[in-house]
C-alpha cells in the first residue's frame, strides 16, 4: 500500500508523539523483556516506540516506508539523543536479514499493511523463539478486523 505522509509528518510527528502510560508497563507484566533485545518496529513513523524501547535496552531498527516521518523521527532522535537505525521501506518486504529479530512490533500500524505478506516477512525475519507484538489503541476483542487479524496471524505462526 502507498503512504503518502508528506505534508502531515510534522503535525504527525508532534501529535502522535507519545504512547500511553501503561503500554510497557503491561508488557512487562506480561513477561516481555527488552533489554538487550534486537528488536524490528514496523511502521515505526516518527519513532516514539523505537525511542521508547532503546531507553528499556533493545537494539532498535523502525521500518517505515514514509521518508518524511523517518526524517521527523531522526530530528526528534537527535534533538534527544537517541540512535537508531531506520530503514525506509515496506513491512512486506524490509530486506532484513533472516532470523535476527527477538521481537516484532507494530504500533497503530496494522490497518496500513497488506498482512498476508507481512506476515510472511515476519516469519522469515523472526527467530524461531521470537515474539510478535501488535499493539493499537481499538484493539478490541470484539472487532471484527481483529478476530480476522488474530486467525491470519494463527495460521502464519501456529
Amino acid at each position: 500500500m502507498k503512504v503518502d505522509f508528506g505534508n502531515v509528518a510534522k503535525n504527525y510527528a508532534r501529535f502522535r508523539n507519545n504512547l500511553p502510560s501503561e503500554l510497557l508497563e503491561g508488557l512487562k507484566l506480561r513477561g516481555i523483556v527488552f533489554n538487550d533485545k534486537k528488536v524490528t518496529d514496523l511502521g515505526s513513523g516518527s519513532g516514539v516506540l523505537c525511542r521508547a524501547l532503546q531507553q528499556e535496552g533493545a537494539s532498535v531498527v523502525g521500518v517505515e516506508p514514509s521518508i518524511e516521518l523517518i526524517e521527523e523521527a531522526k530530528e526528534i532522535d537527535n534533538e534527544e539523543g537517541y540512535m537508531i537505525e531506520y530503514k525506509n521501506t515496506y513491512s512486506e518486504a524490509t530486506s532484513l536479514p533472516d532470523n535476527t529479530y527477538d521481537l516484532i512490533t507494530v504500533l497503530r500500524a496494522w490497518h496500513w499493511f497488506d498482512a498476508e505478506k507481512t506476515l510472511s516477512e515476519i516469519k522469515r525475519i523472526l527467530k524461531e523463539d521470537g515474539s510478535l507484538i501488535i499493539m493499537d489503541s481499538g484493539f478490541l476483542s470484539k472487532s471484527k478486523v481483529v478476530k480476522d487479524t488474530l486467525d491470519m496471524i494463527k495460521n502464519h505462526m501456529p
